[in-house]
């Protein structure tokens, strides 16, 4: 609820307000080492994008690696290659934060993660 209201935020330009809900998520995620609903991803990448929208550029960088990594290494588990490139293409959290880590990192976005 608190990525979902962190988009939010962001898309109404609002973007401390965003930073605040997505930094409680986070919090929230890492200290119960898990999200309802498998939106981990989702977490991860509102939290990245609230920190770039208020300029914390390079926070933003690590937190997208971080969630990159962990699309990737899910993605790797996936043995199935078109399920494995669906999961990174389909899944619209997934393919938006492969995207913003080549646009923020320079990086391809299945370097490591194989399929698609």
């Amino acid at each position: 609820m608190l990525a979902t209201l962190a988009g939010l935020r962001l898309a109404q330009g609002r973007a401390a307000e965003a930073r605040v809900a997505a930094e409680e998520a986070m919090a929230r995620y890492t200290a119960m080492g898990a999200c309802g609903l498998f939106r981990a991803g989702f977490v991860r990448l509102a939290h990245a994008e609230a920190l770039h929208a208020t300029g914390a550029h390079d926070a933003a960088r690590a937190a997208i690696a971080g969630a990159r990594a962990r699309v990737l290494a899910i993605a790797g588990t996936i043995s199935d290659p078109d399920y494995r490139a669906s999961f990174l293409a389909q899944v619209p959290e997934n393919a938006r934060t492969l995207a913003l880590a080549r646009t923020w990192l320079g990086e391809p976005a299945q370097a490591g993660g194989g399929g698609a």
